[in-house]
């Protein structure tokens, strides 16, 4: 008989130390020095970003979502921490990087923290839901293969990334 459910890992304990992984990210740090958001969204023909978990949201963002997915994968959590522990992460990377978003700070910074994370959860929910249940074969889904190949890409520890 296959799982019904089962019990999730603890949420992030050091929210913190994510933040500090994102420093360790050159793509990270020159998105802070061009004064762009932490988490790129595409455009819609207006112009507006769209948080939507799409694949290319996801693929733009891979140097942010890599440090928590690999978290959350030393503490056996499936489901996306809660959005405060969230909101943590992202305003201690806008505080790490307060010189290069300074003019930012006195007004629009907490609509960015808000807005990225957001998008960040709805990435990792996203990314949880595509991906089949241990008993349901891949082959059976081939739509969701591209979803399975970027958490495998994910989970890479960065050392070797940084190798390759």
């Amino acid at each position: 008989m296959p799982w019904r459910s089962f019990a999730d890992g603890p949420t992030c304990s050091d929210p913190d130390s994510i933040a500090e992984l994102w420093d360790t990210f050159p793509e990270l740090k020159q998105r802070a020095q061009q004064k762009k958001k932490l988490v790129q969204l595409e455009k819609d023909s207006d112009g507006n970003e769209v948080a939507a978990p799409t694949m290319e949201n996801m693929i733009a963002n891979v140097s942010v979502l890599r440090p928590i997915l690999q978290n959350m994968l030393q503490r056996r959590r499936v489901g996306s921490d809660p959005i405060e522990v969230i909101q943590s992460m992202v305003r201690k990377w806008y505080t790490l990087r307060r010189n290069d978003y300074q003019e930012y700070f006195a007004f629009q910074i907490n609509a960015w923290i808000s807005n990225d994370s957001w998008a960040i959860k709805k990435m990792i929910s996203k990314m949880r839901t595509n991906v089949p249940k241990h008993e349901v074969m891949r082959e059976a889904y081939p739509h969701l293969a591209s979803t399975c190949c970027f958490l495998n890409f994910c989970w890479i520890p960065p050392k070797r990334m940084i190798e390759k």
